[in-house]
């Protein structure tokens, strides 16, 4: 029993009905969500999908990873919580201002944010061994479950939206048949295929080239007459002939690129352990990163824009002949790069929303980590458009431009 009434029991005096009940779910829900990773990629094998079947298994990898992750933390909690640090050290570089917290124990939502209101009673005696010595322990119970839940919802989350990336750029590029309504949104998901069928049934290359702006990059991702150019410029440069398919060639050829945006490096990691250090109350850390995923994203998608234009002028300029793509026009002479940046810009949107619901989740909606909320809005609704542009017109006009050469 510790201050204001908490008791602080163990599994000895736990009863086993209640000890059994809560497994059985936790074991039921993970078996749940590691068969339907598991059918997934059966359906998806059937389908002939490669992308999504070797996006599953970067995600496979990224679940094993994160589980380790989190076992390391439950595992390393009794020794974490008896690392002490003087007061002093404690209350510096705060993600809060410190006048927003009282020293009294208190049931809001902000009591978990700093030491001054941990509750000890989770602790078993921990903290209070610190506060013996006059100095604080470097992490509360209380803090490492948070740090628990972070890490979950972040899995969730970055999965979650890998898997939609992946979904919605590889119908763009490897699905065929039907059509889109007059939404604009459908960015034309199902031409590629029939546009590859009427290289076969008139073998007639058409062409038009219009100006080359920033702005292009957000309206049709690939036109009929960009796809005619770059296969043309492919068959040329392989020396195929126009019976060649070359949708089911990119088809091939994509899954590696997908393998590549989906699951977390360890440079990401880096990333998210330097943005918890610098997460600190009036540097607006958080309102910053903000700005990465779409300034990476408009730069790519320029860039992309900018090769594509000055491809189509070199064919005009010498056609039928070979046309170096890769070593000519890619930033230092490797595509891959521009996929990594990619990468890159699809985890960083994916932590702004996977904070975003940590904070809410954990702390409140009205916490002092969401002080401006429209901020808040905003990065949802970025999130999202930013997951349209990557499936739609990025990846796809990537899979397309690092295929000709």
């Amino acid at each position: 029993m510790a201050g204001g009434g908490a008791v602080d029991s163990t599994l000895e005096v736990t009863p086993t009905w209640a000890t059994a009940s809560i497994v059985s779910v936790i074991v039921l829900v993970s078996m749940a969500a590691q068969r339907g990773i598991h059918y997934t990629g059966l359906v998806r094998g059937r389908k002939s999908n490669p992308p999504v079947k070797a996006a599953l298994e970067n995600i496979k990898e990224e679940l094993m990873l994160l589980g380790f992750i989190s076992l390391l933390l439950a595992v390393s909690q009794t020794f974490t919580t008896e690392i002490c640090v003087p007061r002093s050290l404690i209350q510096t570089m705060l993600p809060c201002k410190s006048s927003n917290f009282t020293v009294a124990p208190t049931k809001s939502y902000n009591r978990r944010l700093l030491v001054f209101r941990r509750d000890l009673a989770s602790d078993t005696g921990n903290s209070t061994k610190c506060i013996d010595k006059g100095k604080m322990p470097i992490l509360s119970g209380t803090d490492i479950h948070d740090l628990h839940m972070f890490i979950f919802i972040l899995a969730v989350v970055h999965i979650s939206y890998s898997l939609a990336t992946v979904y919605l750029g590889g119908r763009k590029v490897v699905f065929g048949g039907g059509s889109c309504s007059t939404i604009n949104l459908c960015f034309q998901i199902h031409a590629w295929e029939k546009w590859e069928a009427d290289t076969q049934a008139d073998g007639i290359i058409t062409y038009f080239f219009s100006s080359v702006t920033l702005l292009q990059q957000f309206g049709w991702s690939v036109t009929k007459e960009d796809y005619y150019t770059l296969r043309h410029t492919f068959i040329i440069n392989h020396s195929k002939n126009n019976s060649f398919d070359f949708h089911a060639f990119l088809k091939a050829a994509i899954a590696q690129d997908f393998k590549t945006v989906i699951g977390m490096s360890e440079y990401f990691w880096v990333y998210v352990i330097v943005f918890f250090l610098l997460n600190v109350h009036g540097w607006h850390t958080y309102f910053w990163i903000s700005f990465v995923p779409i300034l990476v994203l408009i730069l790519l998608g320029a860039k992309l824009q900018y090769i594509l234009g000055t491809l189509a002028v070199d064919i005009l300029k010498a056609p039928g002949e070979p046309v170096q793509v890769r070593d000519k026009f890619f930033w230092f002479g490797t595509p891959r790069i521009l996929l990594h940046l990619l990468h890159f810009s699809i985890f960083q949107n994916a932590f702004e929303l996977a904070l975003l619901f940590w904070m809410w989740a954990t702390f409140g909606w009205h916490s002092c980590l969401i002080d401006n909320k429209t901020t808040a809005i905003l990065h949802v609704s970025s999130g999202i458009l930013i997951l349209i542009q990557c499936s739609y017109t990025t990846l796809p006009l990537y899979a397309l431009l690092s295929q000709v050469d």
